[in-house]
């Protein structure tokens, strides 16, 4: 891939006190759907998943990444564990909170440029760990209010900071990993709302990556929410935030193609 590590440490980075309180504040949002709904309830936007799946998973992700932050190196998967299938609403959502609470604790006292393992391609550190969290937790927070009927919008700004990040350390590592093949064709990516354009191009086995209005085989366009909501395979949630959905420019076949991986 054509994407060395420094490359999201050199981009739009927001700041650790934006990304820390946005994990703050959806986490609470993500606490408050859980205690007040059923945990069986669907989650509409992502096969498979229902309120209680999606909240043990960010729940863990949370934990296991305040291990990596305190210890500075890779913390064992099985050192965290989740409530069984036992726990109810309640109980889920205060283990949940506790873990939040934890997590935004270590991110917001921890110094950003201390050493923290991440499983992806980006500087080992902590602030790495703090935009990383920021937008896994506000693309979960819009999986578990689209439940209820009631997603909030991710702000412009995050969103398209949480667009170069996904296209800067995510998919390199889901390509990386094999369980998706790099697409046939180029693509433009373009947020109308706030500043953010990326061209994606093919390049042996990985891809190359720039910041750039640049002209693609093909194009996506849309408020910034809504690319990275679609980047990550998330269905239907245009509507649900109040946007128009994604304008597609050129070859439909390459903007599917690419648009796909995110929700393998």
């Amino acid at each position: 891939m054509s994407v060395d590590p420094s490359f999201a440490s050199n981009g739009p980075f927001l700041g650790s006190e934006i990304y820390v309180s946005s994990i703050g504040s959806d986490s609470a949002r993500v606490a408050e759907v859980c205690r007040s709904s059923a945990l069986d309830a669907s989650v509409p936007v992502c096969d498979g998943w229902d309120v209680g799946a999606a909240v043990r998973h960010l729940g863990w992700v949370h934990r296991w990444a305040t291990e990596c932050v305190r210890l500075g190196a890779m913390a064992e998967r099985e050192s965290v564990s989740t409530p069984d299938a036992s726990a109810d609403a309640a109980g889920l959502a205060d283990w949940f909170s506790q873990g939040a609470d934890a997590l935004v604790e270590v991110l917001g006292t921890y110094d950003p440029e201390a050493p923290a393992f991440l499983p992806f391609r980006v500087p080992q550190t902590v602030a790495s760990w703090q935009r990383r969290l920021a937008h896994e937790t506000s693309v979960h927070r819009v999986d578990v209010e689209s439940a209820i009927d009631a997603v909030a919008p991710i702000d412009a700004v995050l969103a398209s900071d949480g667009v170069d990040e996904y296209l800067s350390a995510a998919l390199v590592r889901i390509l990386g990993s094999g369980r998706a093949a790099v697409p046939v064709g180029s693509l433009h990516i373009h947020c109308t709302d706030v500043a953010g354009e990326w061209l994606v191009v093919p390049e042996g086995e990985g891809f190359a990556l720039t910041r750039e209005h640049a002209k693609g085989d093909a194009a996506i366009r849309g408020a910034a929410a809504d690319v990275l909501l679609a980047l990550w395979g998330r269905r239907g949630v245009a509507a649900a935030l109040g946007g128009a959905g994604l304008d597609v420019v050129g070859d439909e076949s390459v903007a599917s193609a690419w648009l796909a991986i995110g929700g393998v």
